[in-house]
């Protein structure tokens, strides 16, 4: 593990930098090099920006993940910072390392007429949240469905609006139980992780005929476990979206 660490940081792979209770915002880094600890060794990330080592001193009292991506899969691990200067970020070394593999199986876009949910626990309930999701007393359930907007036999894609809803997911790394709702089958329980996320800027046209930009997320979820009849409901539901293109 410590040899891979080295390997990635002489070859000038970027490291990705995310506070887990503000996993919305990611620092790049670069170099990595082993440093021994009186208890325990350190992996130190050099090469950050002004305002990333702001952002990693003003969160150095939580939960960090560091990532890179390899050719074949994204490497990922979970650690603490134990010192932060200018020179850089020591973090505590990781008991292990995760490996993601990066998607292979194709995915298609869900239609308008065959529209697919996911939702997550924790998610905002509170009216009050102007950056949630509205929330009607009637159907309180209907604002926790996350619309999917493409989907395979290895995960799926997430698209919506309300940075809540993002922040929400985002800090439920590695794992996260969901409920997946595809039409004609009934809601069902399963296990998936957070991919990758990033904000959009979508450009949307007025009635005056002016374009306006809308903040909007994209979120990548994995499968981690599909059960027989799981796997045989997504066939299906893939098949009944009229041969849609891979994307």
């Amino acid at each position: 593990m410590t040899r891979l660490l080295e390997l990635v940081g002489q070859s000038g792979i970027p490291f990705i930098i995310r506070s887990l209770d503000v996993s919305l915002i990611a620092v790049k880094a670069r170099a990595v090099t082993e440093i021994p600890g009186l208890n325990m060794a350190g992996v130190k990330i050099s090469n950050i920006s002004e305002r990333g080592l702001q952002h990693l001193t003003q969160n150095s009292g939580g939960s960090f993940q560091i990532e890179f991506i390899l050719r074949s899969e994204k490497v990922q691990f979970y650690s603490k910072i134990l010192k932060i200067n200018r020179q850089g970020c020591v973090f505590a070394f990781p008991d292990y390392l995760e490996s993601v593999e990066r998607r292979k199986n194709a995915r298609f876009g869900v239609s308008e007429n065959l529209l697919a949910f996911m939702s997550f626990k924790n998610l905002p309930t509170d009216h009050l949240d102007f950056a949630g999701p509205p929330i009607f007393e009637s159907a309180r359930d209907l604002s926790s469905l996350i619309p999917i907007s493409d989907i395979g036999l290895g995960g799926a894609g997430l698209h919506f609006r309300f940075p809540s809803v993002s922040r929400v997911v985002e800090s439920a790394r590695p794992v996260e139980p969901a409920t997946l709702c595809l039409p004609m089958t009934a809601p069902t329980a399963i296990d998936v992780s957070l991919r990758w996320s990033r904000g959009l800027n979508d450009q949307v046209g007025a009635i005056d005929g002016s374009i306006r930009n809308i903040r909007s997320f994209k979120l990548g979820i994995q499968f981690l476990s599909l059960s027989e009849s799981q796997l045989q409901n997504i066939q299906v539901f893939i098949q009944r979206l009229s041969q849609a293109d891979a994307i």
